[in-house]
């Protein structure tokens, strides 16, 4: 089984996201992307925090994977996250904006 939590926290209006996704759960092709996504940022090889003092009004963010029994998470912030990063975070903002999709039939 594959998960990921994703928080983000912070910025000027606190607009904060609270998301859980089950990959199983999600349609293949969501799937595959984030898949993809966790891969081209080289997510595992990510350190653990990023920076260590962020602006308060900037948005931190907490990602949380879990692959099988592999698990590694990342806490860091706009300015200082690494680009690489970045595309994954971009998709999981627009998963939380749509809600969490339904399961493929």
């Amino acid at each position: 089984m594959a998960t990921i939590i994703f928080q983000r926290s912070g910025g000027e209006l606190g607009q904060e996201i609270d998301l859980f996704l089950v990959f199983e759960s999600l349609p293949s092709a969501e799937a595959q992307l984030l898949f993809k996504l966790i891969d081209e940022s080289e997510f595992f090889r990510t350190p653990v925090h990023i920076g260590t003092h962020p602006d308060p009004d900037e948005f931190q963010y907490v990602i949380s994977l879990e692959i099988g029994s592999t698990q590694h998470t990342v806490r860091t912030s706009e300015s200082i996250m690494p680009e690489s990063l970045r595309p994954l975070v971009d998709e999981l903002v627009l998963l939380s904006s749509i809600g969490e999709p339904q399961p493929s039939k």
